[in-house]
């Protein structure tokens, strides 16, 4: 949410614009003021409530619906820095689990494929449904990540390759949450090396 709020003002305060484009930019940053605050509270809830309790509020939600908006929303932010944000599909999949934590699981693996990717590469994003496992990936053609640094790259605060990544700015939480997120759902994440260049997430949640 963050990043939507701040590239929305960023374009607002480039030049003058019409009311109805202050409104409609005004609308977008409230709707995402309002994401960003059920974030903060999941993230308390992660903290402060067992896993037990957390899953007790599981429904069934369309994920692909999930992702389509997430999609959306980046597609222009990564079209700003020069870089094809792809689907290459979106099966309908349906799974028992926490809306505002699956969004959150997809934005922060989108979002960190943009930070990390350089200018005129591609981004494929692709979800598929299987008989008994729903199959998320994003697939980039960034800086990759080093095989001796795939082990820790989920810990809170880590973040790899320091000379890479001085002018990213960023607290190396985002793929500790992913990662709470994706054991809540009974899931895994695995890391791999999109060669030459680049990193591919796989996530797989069992129904």
């Amino acid at each position: 949410p963050l990043t939507i709020i701040s590239g929305e003002i960023e374009v607002l305060l480039k030049k003058e614009r019409t009311n109805e484009e202050y409104k409609t930019s005004l609308v977008s940053i409230f709707e995402e003021t309002q994401n960003l605050k059920d974030i903060v509270n999941i993230l308390l809830t992660l903290t402060s409530t067992n896993d037990k309790q957390i899953k007790k509020d599981f429904k069934k939600q369309d994920i692909n619906d999930i992702l389509l908006k997430v999609y959306e929303e980046y597609f222009f932010i990564a079209q700003k820095r020069n870089i094809v944000l792809d689907i290459e599909s979106i099966h309908i999949s349906t799974l028992y689990c926490d809306e505002i934590l699956i969004r959150s699981m997809f934005t922060n693996l989108i979002d960190n494929a943009i930070k990390f990717s350089k200018e005129n590469t591609r981004i494929i994003v692709d979800l598929k449904d299987k008989q008994k496992e729903v199959i998320f990936k994003v697939i980039d053609e960034g800086i990759g990540i080093q095989d001796k640094q795939k082990e820790f790259i989920f810990d809170r605060f880590y973040r790899a390759d320091e000379s890479h990544n001085k002018k990213i700015k960023g607290y190396g939480l985002g793929l500790s949450i992913v990662k709470n997120i994706i054991n809540l759902h009974n899931g895994e994440i695995n890391i791999y090396d999109n060669k030459p260049n680049g990193s591919i997430f796989e996530i797989k949640i069992r129904k």
